[in-house]
């Protein structure tokens, strides 16, 4: 790829990187600076997912964000502490107003934005959010289907680790109930209870 020779991903049933280990190609691919482009496919939820280098494990489909600021937000607070990828359909005259509202809720994370997916404008582009609402406020005019996948929350995948060590600590130190153990780990470490609570279910009949 790197001498310039054109190479094809495929699989022998469904769509290439997703759900399969073809991501980790993808993946390296746009650390090196390869474009990588997806052949038709059935939708461009899958069209842009296979060419994302999102990692493996699934990814949680928004369909079209709200088109009110206030409910946007609102609804992509709603998935904040979430570890999966998020992969919304966007309009082009919204597209630059979600951009700002997932940097101001999500922070500054890692996306992949599509446009014209298989179409003769195509253009993908992989960069952060904030990089995104540069590339795209330069221009006059945005046209176009978009579809935009953002990277999951590092930093809850990090908390939801620690949280299981420290549940198997309170079960085994054995001050607390499941339950109390349960509340305070979501309170100290702002993680939602219910995830907790069928984490420490398993935890505690161990």
């Amino acid at each position: 790829l790197q001498q310039g020779a054109t190479i094809a991903l495929i699989s022998d049933a469904g769509t290439p990187a997703i759900s399969d280990p073809g991501s980790r190609l993808v993946k390296r691919c746009h650390e090196q600076g390869i474009k990588v482009v997806s052949i038709p496919g059935p939708s461009a939820l899958t069209a842009l997912a296979s060419v994302a280098g999102l990692p493996e494990g699934g990814f949680l489909f928004l369909g079209f964000l709200p088109s009110k600021k206030g409910q946007r937000r609102k609804a992509l607070e709603k998935y904040r502490h979430l570890d999966l990828p998020l992969i919304c359909y966007e309009s082009p005259h919204r597209l630059l107003a979600s951009l700002h509202d997932a940097l101001q809720v999500l922070g500054d994370r890692p996306a992949c934005l599509g446009r014209e997916l298989t179409k003769l404008h195509e253009e993908i582009v992989n960069a952060s959010l904030s990089e995104l609402i540069s590339h795209f406020d330069k221009r006059d005019t945005i046209k176009g289907e978009i579809v935009l996948a953002i990277h999951g929350n590092i930093e809850q995948q990090a908390s939801a680790e620690q949280a299981i060590e420290l549940l198997r600590a309170m079960r085994d130190e054995g001050e607390l109930a499941m339950k109390e153990a349960v509340k305070t780990l979501a309170r100290d470490l702002g993680l939602p209870r219910s995830e907790l609570y069928q984490q420490a279910l398993q935890i505690w009949k161990e």
